[in-house]
């Protein structure tokens, strides 16, 4: 499978492929009396829902898939819409662009380069000592 975001029919057409391998293979498993095989499959099917979960979607994304699950599956749809709105509030909470960051404080005077600063935090220095 690439990175690249699937469209919602592409999402669609991979889960059904998956249930049919899953049934194919827990039938041929079964008939083998053997268990390696099944919690093979399930290592693998795990892994994979864990890195599509980590990977960050879109919510237009999600939109569109939870208007093509809405038919057949309403619960499922309702599901990834509420995902649609998680993903849609932490983009907002991101900053835009470059130029959306807050900027640095202002350099206190004295610190600024020259020889003007160099006589003002002499004078300030002077300033703050007490006197005899």
């Amino acid at each position: 499978m690439t990175d690249t975001p699937m469209t919602p029919d592409a999402a669609l057409a991979r889960l059904r492929q998956y249930g049919e391998r899953t049934s194919t293979w827990s039938t041929a498993t079964y008939n083998d009396g053997t268990e390696k095989a099944l919690h093979q499959i399930a290592v693998t099917l795990a892994g994979e829902v864990e890195r599509l979960r980590a990977r960050p979607v879109k919510a237009h994304v999600l939109r569109g898939a939870a208007a093509a699950l809405e038919a057949d599956h309403p619960a499922a749809a309702a599901v990834v819409l509420a995902m649609a709105n998680k993903a849609e509030s932490a983009a907002a909470a991101q900053p835009r662009a470059i130029g959306a960051t807050r900027q640095p404080k202002a350099t206190p005077r004295y610190l600024r380069p020259g020889a003007a600063a160099a006589r003002r935090m002499l004078r300030d220095r002077q300033d703050s000592e007490p006197t005899p």
